[in-house]
């Protein structure tokens, strides 16, 4: 049997309820489920008003209005991706747990439409930009979204009861349900919103002027109806029509309890539960995530285009990504691969020329070459790198660009420190580095890294993204505390995944040229030449273990806790703090 994944607890990794058993190659097929242009993917975050719009979607869509379509429930004629895979009784034959899931998914008929609660980044979405299915995503007041789901884990038989409200409402503020912390989900879709074929809804203008809706998702999927069907439609989707309808309200599901699937649908209901306190907490929750940007770094004023355009980038089979988290070695990697490449050979320009950073190319940085303004200029600037093409970037799995199709993919080479370590090396760094704002404390610093307020988020989740695709022929992991304890071992693995072959002599040339003496020496490795830059340069100590002379006993005592929170227990998380060094 192969890993059997633990619900992970932050952006764009959560995937499946926590009750369900579900192999982890099931997980992995989901974004790679064959979609078509055709198809039309009703998504949201969990109970925010997707299976309103599945009713009114596919009446107008597949009938015109017609109630003939009582027969079926609507788990029938919109498959769920996010159950397709767990094997549960009364839930339709046809999605029952299967190897040949991809197959299946593709016998559907072309228009099929289907329901999901996975994040931007899982759902499918086709072959390449020409074949995008469309997308429409269910948005509702978070707080309304909170009291829905806690009566929904109190009614539906497949999730397990949650004890009180005040349980509740923090497993949701530390995004601790299915499909994770809703303001990460929410935005992950939102940062798609200019897409032509995607569609943001919103419950409340729903429930405000359902006819406008309606007339919003005909105009996304091209289909005119009539006034007087959109008025049939507008009745049979009317809130007390799906709750009074047993295939819409999940009646027939076996030990449901209280009035089915669909309980109130209020705009405002979470006024009666939330005391004061837990209102201004979870206020202050969604200002930290959501006031500041934190995929890049907080002191860069860069344009939502030029974001958008990195997963874009037009990669190709023969690249090569260095990627990792801030300080955890790739700089001191990145010149071991051009060195290889090389065949042992010094390059005296400056690493940042031979070796791109690829968010470089958007950020105004005075001393980058390479920084462009408008997000054609910077898919013309990333083709224009000449072979061998080696770049950097601190990106999250999820926005690296990943080439047209699988045929296609680059190479990439992830690095990993102990991220205790990390930290250390992140606090100086932004007390030496110009574009950096400084961190007035190590204290303020140790809140900032634990709650994932540093440039790129959590560290944790960094890691797990990558770690995830960790069975990808395409992938090489590698841990710096690997790299220091064994230099040799560490540049035979890189050589062997490039499939460079180099000679024992000129591995060793290799080693002795890329040790932290050296590097720290080289002003091309060192970035001595950067305006501005404070102390020694780049490079600092590239200690292993000199976290121990910053932390506090409490401090990594909260460390460890905050990592076996999102990380959870069993086979994965015993293999991730063998990884890190934890």
């Amino acid at each position: 049997m192969g890993d059997r994944i633990k619900p992970l607890k932050f952006l764009r990794d959560v995937l499946l309820p926590p009750e369900m058993d579900v192999e982890k190659e099931m997980v992995d097929v989901l974004p790679k489920l064959p979609a078509r242009k055709e198809d039309i993917f009703i998504t949201s975050y969990p109970r925010s008003g997707s299976f309103t719009s599945d009713r009114g979607l596919f009446s107008k869509m597949l009938r015109l209005g017609s109630v003939e379509i009582g027969a079926q429930s609507d788990c029938e004629r919109n498959s769920s991706l996010t159950w397709d895979g767990v094997n549960r009784e009364k839930i339709p034959r046809s999605r029952l747990a299967r190897p040949h899931f991809p197959k299946f998914f593709f016998s559907f008929a072309i228009s099929l439409k289907f329901k999901t609660h996975l994040p931007y980044c899982f759902v499918p979405k086709g072959s390449d930009e020409a074949d995008k299915p469309q997308y429409i995503y269910v948005v509702r007041n978070p707080k309304d979204v909170l009291v829905s789901i806690y009566h929904h884990h109190r009614n539906m038989p497949y999730l397990v009861e949650i004890p009180s409200w005040d349980e509740a409402f923090k497993r949701f503020i530390t995004g601790d349900f299915t499909f994770g912390l809703h303001f990460d989900h929410v935005l992950g879709w939102w940062e798609q919103r200019d897409d032509p074929n995607i569609l943001i809804l919103t419950y409340e203008d729903r429930i405000k002027d359902p006819a406008d809706a309606v007339d919003k998702i005909a105009k996304l999927l091209s289909k005119k109806i009539s006034p007087e069907t959109r008025d049939l439609i507008v009745r049979q989707t009317s809130f007390d029509a799906m709750k009074s309808s047993s295939h819409t309200n999940f009646t027939w599901f076996e030990g449901i309890k209280g009035d089915g699937f669909f309980r109130k649908g209020q705009v405002g209901g979470w006024k009666d539960y939330f005391t004061e306190e837990q209102n201004e907490l979870f206020d202050k929750v969604f200002s930290e995530r959501v006031g500041d940007d934190d995929f890049l770094p907080l002191e860069m004023d860069v344009g939502k285009e030029m974001v958008d355009v990195l997963p874009k980038l037009p990669a190709r089979k023969e690249d090569i990504f260095l990627t990792s988290y801030p300080r955890s070695g790739s700089t001191w990697t990145g010149e071991i691969i051009w060195q290889i490449l090389h065949d042992g050979k010094i390059d005296e320009r400056r690493l940042d020329e031979r070796i791109p950073f690829v968010e470089g190319i958007i950020l105004p940085f005075r001393s980058y070459p390479y920084t462009v303004t408008d997000p054609e200029s910077a898919k013309k600037m990333f083709t224009s790198f000449s072979e061998p093409r080696v770049f950097k970037t601190h990106l999250p799995y999820c926005f690296v660009p990943k080439g047209s199709d699988e045929a296609n993919k680059p190479r990439y080479i992830y690095v990993v420190r102990n991220p205790k370590d990390v930290f250390v090396s992140l606090y100086h760094h932004h007390r030496n580095m110009p574009y950096l704002v400084e961190i007035p404390s190590w204290d303020e610093a140790f809140k900032r890294f634990i709650t994932g307020d540093f440039a790129f988020g959590l560290h944790f989740d960094h890691v797990l993204g990558w770690w995830e695709q960790r069975d990808d022929p395409n992938i090489l992991i590698l841990t710096y505390e690997d790299r220091i304890k064994d230099p040799g071992d560490a540049v035979d693995k890189i050589a062997n995944f490039l499939r460079k072959k180099i000679s024992p002599e000129t591995r060793d040339l290799i080693v002795r040229q890329t040790s932290f003496d050296a590097m720290k020496s080289s002003s091309h490795t060192n970035f001595t030449w950067f305006e501005g830059i404070k102390g020694d340069g780049y490079i600092r100590k590239g200690q292993v273990g000199g976290w121990k002379d910053y932390f506090t006993e409490e401090q990594n005592e909260l460390f460890d806790k905050v990592f076996s929170e999102r990380v959870g227990d069993g086979e994965t998380a015993a293999k991730l703090r063998e990884l890190l060094s934890l």
